[in-house]
């Protein structure tokens, strides 16, 4: 656990690929032994797997740094940055098919299409309390792809600028669209939540193309948003399953639940932020993408992609409550009782949505901060430049 919270912290923190790399190997590297811890056939089998394509994908990860390394000289992105508008064009075409590396290296850790059919799998089998922390790790990815592509390969990078943008528009689309229908053909509660990481790697996806301060401060948000929405709901879906039985978390008649009450209630709180309904954070998170998309083009797009999406997601959320509380068989309970500290955990992290409302001008102000100073990150590198000049 220790080490996959420094991978991401490092992840997050560090200003060169290569050091981005040792993080990424680092975090992956401790999701491997939590994914498979608990043993089992399933866990097993989703553990290869997962660990095979992120070898893979680490492999294109180096070959990407050889090629930048190569023809910048550096790794570090704000280095960079400077460097990559003054490449000969042969030496472009090699930048540009290390940039484009990249983005396949990041979208596989973000789950974009169609890199994304490994996340299903291995998050629905995964223990609760990893799954849960495992909602951060496609972030993660989406991060590394804001961070490289807009600061190193931006508006400053010459004939490179914004070079894998035309790629991620679609793929950020059918993202969406991938994981819509998802949830709704998902045959139980947790591959639905880890189908719901896909929309929302596909909504940050959208964030990134549009390019503008406002859809920055919308991802930022809803990154945070979406984190601890679902984490709760993969703690919640554990409860659930302990409470049915045989029947687990699959949509099929069970046994009626011992505290069916007060989990039911969870889950609607869950299921309305997730959705994005208001007045919770989901909403809020969504309109101000919403409101990011300037042009006709952009509005059509993002605004029938978005709704679709949180219309299915409102549909797939209907059907799993009504199948997991109301068709029920008896009226013998099961004999298991959530603990305090779950329920405990389950109702911090749902409780982060009302607080994120409540205090949504810090939160947005924090958001906008941050986008700036990534927006404004090559000429404060071009000022310490000549500043450093004799």
């Amino acid at each position: 656990m220790m080490y996959q919270l420094m991978g991401v912290n490092g992840a997050f923190l560090t200003g060169d690929i290569f050091n981005l790399f040792v993080f990424f190997e680092v975090l992956l590297i401790a999701s491997y032994a939590l994914l498979i811890h608990g043993g089992g056939k399933q866990k097993t089998q989703a553990n290869v797997h997962y660990i095979v394509l992120n070898l893979i994908g680490s492999a294109f990860f180096l070959f990407a740094l050889g090629m930048l390394y190569g023809t910048l000289g550096t790794l570090n992105m704000a280095q960079m940055s400077t460097r990559i508008a003054s490449l000969t064009p042969g030496a472009s075409i090699l930048a540009e098919a290390g940039a484009l590396l990249l983005l396949v290296v990041f979208g596989l850790k973000a789950a974009m299409m169609p890199l994304h059919f490994w996340l299903p799998k291995a998050y629905a089998s995964a223990s609760a309390p990893v799954a849960a922390m495992f909602a951060i790790m496609t972030k993660v990815g989406i991060y590394s792809i804001f961070r490289v592509h807009t600061v190193v390969f931006g508006e400053q990078a010459g004939d490179l600028a914004f070079v894998a943008i035309p790629w991620i528009w679609p793929l950020a689309l059918l993202t969406l669209a991938i994981g819509a229908v998802g949830v709704l053909a998902a045959p139980t509660l947790r591959t639905l939540v880890a189908n719901l990481i896909l929309i929302s790697a596909g909504t940050l996806l959208i964030a990134v193309v549009l390019l503008n301060t406002q859809a920055v401060i919308g991802g930022l948000y809803y990154l945070v948003h979406t984190t601890l929405v679902t984490g709760a709901l993969f703690l919640l879906a554990d409860l659930i399953a302990q409470q049915r039985g045989q029947a687990s978390d699959r949509f099929v008649v069970s046994r009626p639940m011992k505290q069916a009450p007060l989990l039911g209630l969870l889950f609607f709180i869950g299921a309305v932020t997730v959705a994005g309904l208001p007045p919770l954070s989901g909403f809020v998170g969504k309109a101000l993408l919403l409101q990011a998309a300037e042009t006709p083009a952009e509005m059509g797009w993002v605004w029938s992609t978005i709704l679709l999406s949180s219309l299915a997601v409102i549909v797939a959320l209907s059907r799993a409550g009504t199948n997991l509380f109301w068709h029920v068989s008896g009226t013998k309970t099961g004999t298991e009782n959530a603990q305090p500290i779950q329920l405990i955990a389950i109702a911090l992290l749902l409780l982060a949505s009302p607080a994120l409302v409540i205090l949504g001008g810090p939160a947005t102000e924090f958001a906008e901060a941050a986008a700036l100073q990534m927006q404004q990150m090559y000429p404060a590198v071009q000022t310490l430049i000549a500043e450093s000049q004799p």
